[in-house]
This record gives C-alpha cells, sequence and structure tokens, in this order.
C-alpha cells in the first residue's frame, strides 16, 4: 500500500497520476492499515542492489510477529512448490496419461547418509489423509540402496491410484496443502528436490 502511494508520488512529478477520489481512498487506508496492530508489514528483498522490473521479490519475514499473527508464507510456499514441480515432472514426461486405467505416481528421494531414520520417521508420523481421497488405492515407502560414493540412499513414495484424474484431484486438493506445507522443514535430510516420476499401468501385459 505504502509502495503504490510513492509510485503515485513518482508519477504526480511527471504530471501524471492518480485520480484525486482514488487516492483520497488509498491514503485513508494506508492510516487506518498502519494504525492497526493486527496488521504487520511485509517488506520485500532482492538478492541483488539493482532494481528489478516485474515480479520477483520475496517477502522478509519481520525479526518479531505479534503473538496473534500467523505466518503462513513458508507453508504455502512449500505446497505451492510440491504442486508446481509434479505440473513441471507431468509436461516433461512427454507422454498423455490414460485417464481410464490405473495410475502410479513416485517421488524418490536422496537421502542422506545417517538421515535414514529421520526420513523414516517423517513418513511414519505423517498426516496425509489420503485414503480420504476418491481413488486412493495404497500406498508405500520403499527404501531402495545405498549410494555410498554420494553419501546418500534412495527412497521412493510409491503411490497408486485408480486413475489419473483422481491422482490429479489428489495434487489439487486441501488435503494434498495440508500434507506438503511442513516439507521445507524437511529439506536438510535429503538433497536437492524429490524427483516425481508418473506410470500409468499397460492392461494386459
Amino acid at each position: 500500500m505504502i509502495g503504490f502511494l510513492k509510485l503515485d508520488r513518482l508519477a504526480a512529478a511527471r504530471g501524471d497520476g492518480l485520480h484525486p477520489r482514488l487516492l483520497e481512498l488509498i491514503e485513508q487506508r494506508a492510516l487506518t492499515v498502519e494504525g492497526d496492530p493486527n496488521v504487520v508489514e511485509l517488506h520485500t528483498v532482492r538478492d541483488c542492489a539493482f532494481t528489478q522490473a516485474g515480479p520477483g521479490p520475496t517477502p522478509a519475514r519481520p525479526a518479531f510477529l505479534p503473538g496473534n499473527v500467523i505466518d503462513f508464507t513458508p507453508r504455502r510456499q512449500a505446497a505451492a512448490a510440491a504442486q508446481k514441480r509434479l505440473r513441471t515432472a507431468s509436461r516433461q514426461s512427454g507422454h498423455h496419461e490414460r485417464k481410464d486405467v490405473m495410475y502410479i505416481a513416485m517421488n524418490r528421494f536422496k537421502v542422506k547418509n545417517g538421515s535414514e531414520e529421520d526420513f523414516e520417521t517423517i513418513w511414519k508420523n505423517r498426516d496425509s489423509k489420503l485414503n480420504e481421497m476418491k481413488g486412493f488405492r495404497e500406498f508405500h515407502l520403499l527404501r531402495g540402496p545405498a549410494n555410498e560414493e554420494e553419501g546418500y540412499t534412495l527412497f521412493a513414495s510409491h503411490t497408486v491410484w485408480e486413475s489419473y484424474d483422481d491422482f490429479q484431484a489428489w495434487t489439487k486438493s486441501q488435503n494434498f496443502r495440508d500434507a506438503h506445507r511442513n516439507a521445507g522443514d524437511h529439506k536438510p535430510v535429503y538433497f536437492g528436490h524429490p524427483q516425481f516420476e508418473g506410470f500409468s499401468v499397460v492392461e494386459g501385459a
């Protein structure tokens, strides 16, 4: 809000700007927000000192938040990132999924040596609510071989759905967002991002 008013002052200096009535409403709103103890302004930061055009700045969490303010930003970002990775992986797969056959969704994790037990505990204690979703059949967490040279053990989450549409409905559900809201907290136990792989079952094979 304050940044918008600064932009208007810059435009006014060049002979342009907001309609007077609209400017009055925005200024009144800015004063209301500034005087409200339940509102915390999130400033933006950039990775460099250069001016950037277009989107890109990320919110900077204040050093102190009042006790009645809940910061949901990291949770929303984690869920959105998980959804984006799934959509990207699906597009990059290079084929169209059969929507009328069973679908298997897998995520591969490179878990750091020594963190295997912590990783398994995270999955055992999670509240996924998968069994509430239409079309869900079964889930397994798979533990693969250890790669001593690169310092990780391979794990994979293995979820079976009645159809690709059921899987897509899961990725767009509130249950999915709730299940992934704390995903960012677990990154220290594995390298990089999970690698998604999706498979349609070949009937009759």
